[in-house]
């Protein structure tokens, strides 16, 4: 393998990427912020607001990227548009190391069919 591309010095440790639409997210310490770089020439786009300490998780859920760390012990939500704060958590009380999401789909519910239900059921070959 070869390296194609590289991006900018962070200006510390990189802990954490996700990438949301066409871009990459980094975090880390030193800088204490969140970098968007596009990755077709590895350059910096954007940038967000100084964490407040290092960032040690980062994930994307819908239209927004979400980063959290040890110092503040909060969960920003970053509008990747302008790289902009919308809202924080509460504090954890604790480090926030790792950060994901899922989309849930329950189950269908399990229904036993009445007796009539299923005689009718039997009738047409379904079962």
């Amino acid at each position: 393998m070869s390296k194609v591309a590289e991006s900018d010095d962070y200006g510390g440790g990189i802990n954490v990427l996700t990438a949301l639409d066409s871009y990459v997210y980094a975090g880390g310490w030193t800088t204490n912020k969140v970098w968007q770089i596009d990755p077709t020439d590895m350059s910096k786009v954007a940038e967000s607001d100084d964490y407040g300490g290092s960032i040690a998780a980062l994930t994307a859920l819908g239209s927004y990227v979400y980063a959290g760390g040890d110092t503040t012990q909060k969960v920003w939500q970053i509008d990747p548009t302008d790289m902009s704060k919308v809202a924080e958590s509460d504090n954890y009380g604790g480090g926030i190391d790792a950060l994901t999401w899922h989309e849930y789909t329950p189950p269908p519910p399990l229904v036993k069919p009445s007796s009539s239900i299923a005689a009718k059921m039997v009738a047409a070959g379904l079962i």
